[in-house]
């Protein structure tokens, strides 16, 4: 008899949490608009909740804080914070995500599982899918910009280390620089997506400005934000 479970690796996107500073009311309020917004997204999302860039980290109140996500419907799986918290994040029963520098790409973890791919070749530093990537589809150009020569449906995912260029339109979720490439862009000729990330920053559907909305565009990070401009 074989062993009854193995631990495999996957690239699960999540959705981070970053706090700057943590004043009761203020994040109560903050966390109801944007949870009513963003319903369809937030509803009992996992979260990591980061402190990396939180003002006096010791003085918060990490059970005060957890509690306010859990009351806006958001499921709070881990922290990311200094090993000072490392007590109070286990009593809490929670992961602690030590705090640590992006990795460029190129760098991963050696067990990441492959996931579900539409048929395509990949030449060199780019992975090219020449036919539409379907709803429940998730596409992943690992240490490669991504070319989608097709379109993407609602509920698809693709996801690259480098670039993304889609050539039809972009509806579902496009992740560029997954492993943490600030340069990384991406392009596409109809921007209908339902998410648009790069490096961990993102934008929803309902952020984005109504001017793009249907049009070429690509989209860059500057200063810790997504940028979207006209093609």
């Amino acid at each position: 008899m074989g062993t009854p479970f193995k631990f495999k690796g996957s690239l699960v996107p999540l959705t981070i949490l970053e706090l700057q500073e943590f004043e009761p009311h203020t994040l109560a309020t903050e966390l109801q608009k944007s949870t009513a917004k963003n319903a369809a997204f937030l509803a009992q999302a996992p979260v990591v909740v980061s402190l990396e860039h939180a003002s006096d980290v010791d003085g918060i109140d990490l059970e005060g804080l957890l509690n306010a996500c859990r009351e806006h419907g958001i499921r709070p799986i881990g922290v990311k914070a200094p090993d000072a918290l490392a007590s109070a994040i286990s009593d809490a029963q929670l992961a602690h995500v030590h705090l640590g520098k992006h990795r460029p790409a190129g760098e991963h973890d050696s067990g990441a599982k492959k996931t579900e791919e539409a048929p395509e070749s990949q030449q060199g530093s780019t992975m090219v899918v020449d036919k539409p990537v379907r709803s429940g589809q998730q596409i992943y150009a690992r240490d490669a910009d991504l070319i989608v020569t097709a379109s993407v449906s609602p509920g698809a995912e693709i996801i690259a280390d480098g670039n993304i260029h889609v050539y039809g339109r972009l509806a579902g979720r496009a992740i560029a620089g997954a492993s943490g490439n600030q340069d990384a862009r991406i392009f596409c000729r109809a921007l209908l997506a339902e998410l648009i990330s790069i490096a961990g920053c993102y934008k929803l559907s309902d952020d984005f400005p109504k001017r793009f909305w249907g049009n070429s565009i690509q989209v860059s990070l500057e200063d810790d934000a997504l940028r979207i401009q006209k093609l």
